[in-house]
């Protein structure tokens, strides 16, 4: 119901991964198979989880009396190994053994390396396409005698960020962890209880908090997201500050929610092509102590309007606009005038003259 609620395209799923068999993380499975039978779904579905799944769906399909119009492929999880389960050419899946009541495990996603950029502005006049699809693997392209004909880090920029996600599901605290998640740009880990709760997570084979929040600080993760919270609390701003104060970089994990995930420039130049990286062009801010090094970096940053330590704002003495997807054309100023009105181009042919020169006038 949630994938159908918020419009996502279920019928794009070829791998879907299950931490564990309790009912709040597998029971919805079924009828996303159904959904995706009613819609004439041919493709293969991979499942990865513990043992038992098969018998659990299969049972289900033997008494309502359903074949399915897909196959139904099983990859069984041994819960207590660090394993890699999938792999393709953009990402891979690893198993991260948790510690609960029954057989757990959470997954690490890792995007792979990718692909150097054409700068395309640095390319040469008569450069070959094969030549060009080299140059993004990152390799220097040479002619046939073994001389340099073209250097890969003149002709491309740095590949775009590799992500990687850690999904911790329900889980006591464990330390064990730390290593295999170190430093991922987002951690999500279950929250079930407050600190005043501990002995209750502990029993349960739960985490707290603090406890969710001490993991990505040792981890050093880029940042946390808490969830899985006890129904008993109908706030969460104290489970939010509770991490927090351990761990600042946390939020919410609230269904529906967008999550943006932060990339860091590794220089001034490197922040500059990130900025740039987008089919957006709006407004853009430059933060800075020094002055002619903002105004340098403003001018090359693609965007209608850039503010240097100030927030955007427009200004009826200043044209606005954007660039790329963000529009054409500018309001406001002089600029903004000539876009609301017409230029009337008068050409006015004389007569030849005494001289024998034509004679053009133009209003």
């Amino acid at each position: 119901m949630q994938i159908m609620r918020f419009q996502l395209p279920y019928h794009k799923l070829n791998h879907i991964f299950i931490s564990h068999l309790h009912g709040d993380h597998y029971l919805g499975l079924t009828g996303l198979l159904f959904s995706m039978h009613l819609q004439q779904r041919a493709n293969d579905l991979h499942l990865y989880s513990q043992r038992g799944l098969d018998e659990i769906l299969l049972l289900q399909l033997k008494y309502s009396q359903s074949v399915l119009h897909f196959k139904i492929i099983f990859h069984l999880i041994e819960p207590d190994q660090r394993k890699l389960i999938f792999e393709d050419s953009t990402v891979t899946v690893e198993t991260i053994p948790l510690i609960h009541k029954v057989s757990c495990t959470g997954f690490l996603f890792r995007e792979k390396a990718k692909p150097r950029r054409i700068d395309k502005g640095r390319l040469q006049e008569g450069m070959l396409l094969q030549h060009i699809a080299l140059l993004k693997t990152g390799v220097d392209i040479m002619s046939p005698s073994g001389n340099l004909l073209y250097k890969n880090t003149d002709f491309t920029l740095p590949p775009k960020h590799s992500y990687s996600y850690a999904y911790c599901s329900d889980t006591a605290y464990s330390e064990k962890i730390i290593d295999q998640i170190r430093g991922v740009d987002l951690l999500y880990h279950e929250a079930t209880f407050l600190e005043d709760e501990k002995d209750k997570a502990l029993k349960t084979m739960h985490s707290t908090a603090a406890q969710a929040a001490a993991i990505a600080k040792a981890a050093r993760v880029k940042q946390l997201l808490i969830g899985h919270f006890s129904a008993r609390y109908h706030e969460l701003e104290p489970a939010l500050s509770e991490a927090q104060s351990i761990f600042p970089n946390t939020v919410l994990a609230i269904e529906g929610k967008i999550l943006e995930l932060e990339i860091r420039a590794v220089d001034a130049d490197d922040a500059v092509r990130l900025a740039n990286d987008t089919r957006f062009g709006l407004g853009s801010n430059v933060w800075t102590s020094d002055l002619d090094r903002g105004q340098e970096i403003a001018v090359r940053l693609d965007a209608g309007h850039t503010a240097v330590n100030g927030m955007t704002a427009s200004d009826p003495r200043l044209p606005f606009g954007g660039v790329k997807d963000s529009g054409y054309g500018r309001e406001l100023s002089s600029h903004g005038i000539h876009e609301f009105v017409n230029v009337h181009t008068v050409v006015i042919e004389a007569p030849t003259g005494p001289s024998g020169n034509r004679q053009t006038t133009i209003e």
